[in-house]
């Protein structure tokens, strides 16, 4: 006794299309990945400068143009991994702030400025040459060019623009949105 179904090649036809188009789908899952994490990474840089400007921390502009985002490894390599943030190296004051400080001239102690200080005290008018050649802090103030030996600064608030940055991109779920866009895209375009 035999049988035959009626329709069984086509169904096997089928199966067979439906098999080759998941192995294109898993094929085309890495870049999907890479593309949603990408994706993220990008978002992330400009939700950092979006919050220097919104904490009023913008100042020369040099710590916003500093933040960037590179690609460290891909998904052929079994996980995408992006480095994204500021090379500015005053960043990370700006994220935590800073406790009250003195600043004073590159390779130079408080100290060694207090006893210039002094030198200069007991001199009497003449400057002696360890004073006349110390290193010295310029900047500009009110539209005046500022020397001066040594800076109490105050300290400075935290304005954190990385934390909250990352903290919104993760409530709100961007990177899971951005995975579920790329994969469904890559399951529409072999599906179909």
């Amino acid at each position: 006794m035999t049988f035959e179904i009626e329709g069984f090649e086509e169904f096997s036809e089928l199966c067979l299309e439906f098999a080759e188009d998941i192995r294109e789908v898993r094929e085309g899952l890495p870049e999907s990945i890479d593309n949603a994490v990408e994706e993220s990474a990008y978002d992330i840089q400009g939700q950092m400068k979006i919050e220097l400007h919104n904490l009023d921390a913008v100042d020369s502009g040099n710590l916003l143009k500093s933040i960037e985002s590179d690609q460290i490894e891909s998904m052929k390599s079994g996980k995408a991994e992006w480095e994204i943030g500021p090379t500015a190296d005053y960043a990370k004051y700006v994220e935590f702030g800073t406790n009250p400080h003195t600043i004073t001239p590159k390779g130079t102690t408080e100290q060694e400025v207090l006893e210039r200080r002094e030198m200069m005290e007991e001199s009497e008018g003449e400057l002696p040459e360890e004073v006349a050649d110390a290193p010295a802090l310029q900047f500009n103030a009110g539209g005046q060019k500022v020397t001066v030996d040594m800076v109490k600064h105050p300290g400075s608030d935290a304005k954190p623009f990385f934390r909250t940055a990352v903290a919104k991109h993760e409530q709100e779920e961007r990177l899971a949105r951005s995975i579920d866009k790329h994969t469904s895209l890559l399951f529409s375009a072999k599906m179909n």
